[in-house]
């Protein structure tokens, strides 16, 4: 394990960047160089047939860029003597360090953070600095509309970060936290790591659309409503006046026999406005940490506590009407050290899953809007196997839903009448369940596309389209032939019909 590996793993915060994993880099790269005075009509062109040579006569990359380092002079007699004083002028010996900059892409694509539509995305990097002054450049395409925020740490040098636009203008410097930076334009943005002091490794955490929170970087409490973490800056447009606040936190913990402590988060609403609370685990696989989540008013009441009977989120808080306008205050409560991520939406609802159906629908009087997403199921593999999708569920133009499986079968939803729908095979080998990192989909998320896969020496595509205007579902088989000779192939589809009529 790498020093900024072990670092990373005992530093509160999330999960992907306590797995940030160094770059090694090469020492500066100095060689010895001599200058000799020139006179003034010695000038030096440059064309685009030049050769820029250094010391030891290797061509120098014409798209390389360099920082050039130059010690204190030391003046030499003169390696000859002159038959006019007048001339003798001394020559200069120094060294010049040439040092290739380095630009790297940052890692994408970055991850969705749960829960699934929180419009939450994160990413980190890392790498070492070898000298005070050196600088690691990571760029990034940004879509316009959001808010970023970096964190910085530094393990033996006392790191800074800067947010550059596509422009080369800056967006805000950092020794350690910048918060929700307006990413006005579309394009390549650059972040740059920068030693003031010291030498060794650093890591680096992007986030969209949500802040961090400032506690869990030891930057001040949020254990009280007086010192409350505020949720304003992290407003994202929703349709109409709606809109979407988010920070990712740390529980503190409940410590036995005292009292709770919490992390708590303000944000304003207007009188009568309506507001859903969503609280989820970053860490499904341990649970919800026994996290919890309430609502105060600035007078030290508690408003609303919330639930867990919900699917898309551990804990939430829908449909809360604020009896006055003022600012109110989330609740985060949890085991220590338990990662988090706490989504408000301000007159929108926060889905809540389950809503697979007219019979589980979702009602949304009041807000007429939600934040959700569409999802695939999934189903787990024993062991040693892979988490693959079983299916994704989509409604037609007439409302009637369509499960489509990993491995292409399309299925009737609303009534069985396709039990088993559709399945494809060719030359005797059945379609393959597609693992979930190789769904496509295209026209808006109504074609999902699986495959290409290999089948009787064949490439074999299925896309399954659900228009929202009709009442029915298609599919088409692409059958190519990679080879140069022919391939005859039987193709069959199997159905089991009407099963359960």
């Amino acid at each position: 394990m790498s020093l900024a590996e072990l670092f990373f793993s005992k530093h509160p915060r999330r999960d992907h960047v306590r797995r940030a994993v160094s770059r090694c880099r090469g020492g500066q790269k100095s060689r010895p160089v001599r200058f000799e005075p020139l006179e003034p009509r010695l000038l030096l062109s440059t064309t685009p047939e030049s050769e820029l040579l250094d010391k030891l006569g290797e061509e120098l990359a014409n798209d390389t860029a360099f920082v050039l380092t130059v010690d204190d002079p030391v003046p030499t007699a003169p390696e000859a003597p002159v038959a006019d004083a007048s001339d003798a002028t001394p020559s200069v010996e120094t060294a010049l360090g040439l040092e290739t900059a380095d630009t790297s892409a940052f890692p994408v694509p970055l991850d969705a953070v749960r829960p699934d539509g929180s419009l939450i995305y994160d990413g980190s990097a890392a790498g070492t600095l070898d000298a005070v002054d050196e600088t690691d450049t990571f760029t990034v395409n940004l879509d316009a509309g959001q808010k970023a925020s970096l964190m910085v740490w530094g393990l033996g040098p006392s790191v800074q970060a800067e947010l550059l636009d596509p422009g080369g203008a800056s967006l805000g410097t950092t020794t350690q936290v910048l918060q929700m930076v307006p990413i006005a334009a579309s394009g390549t943005y650059t972040i740059r790591v920068t030693s003031l002091q010291g030498t060794g490794e650093y890591g680096i955490w992007l986030g969209l659309n949500a802040a961090g929170e400032l506690e869990a970087e030891s930057l001040g409490s949020n254990d009280t409503l007086a010192t409350a973490e505020s949720l304003g800056a992290t407003a994202v447009a929703l349709q109409g006046t709606a809109d979407r606040l988010a920070v990712l936190g740390v529980a503190d913990g409940v410590d036995a026999g005292g009292p709770i402590t919490g992390d708590y988060f303000a944000f304003a609403l207007d009188a009568g406005q309506v507001a859903s609370l969503g609280l989820t685990s970053l860490h499904p696989e341990l649970g919800t940490a026994r996290l919890a989540l309430d609502v105060w008013d600035a007078g030290g009441t508690a408003l609303a506590a919330g639930v867990s009977d919900v699917e898309q989120v551990d804990h939430a808080i829908t449909g809360f009407l604020a009896p006055a306008a003022g600012t109110y205050y989330a609740r985060v409560t949890g085991d220590a050290g338990a990662e988090y991520s706490l989504v408000v939406t301000r007159g929108a609802a926060l889905e809540l899953g389950g809503n697979v159906s007219h019979a589980t629908a979702q009602d949304l009087t009041g807000v007429g809007q939600a934040l959700g997403s569409l999802r695939v199921r999934y189903a787990t593999a024993g062991a040693g196997g892979t988490t693959t999708p079983t299916s994704l569920t989509l409604f037609d133009g007439q409302s009637y839903e369509w499960d489509i499986m990993s491995d292409g079968e399309v299925s009737d939803g609303t009534n069985d009448a396709y039990d088993g729908g559709l399945e494809l095979q060719v030359a005797s080998t059945w379609f393959p369940g597609i693992a979930s990192a190789d769904w496509r989909a295209e026209d808006g998320g109504r074609e999902l596309i699986l495959g290409p896969v290999t089948a009787g020496g064949l490439s074999v595509t299925r896309k399954i389209y659900v228009p929202t205007d009709q009442g029915w579902a298609r599919f088409l088989e692409i059958l190519t032939n990679p080879g140069t000779t022919a391939v005859t192939a039987r193709v069959t589809i199997d159905t089991n019909l009407g099963s359960d009529s």
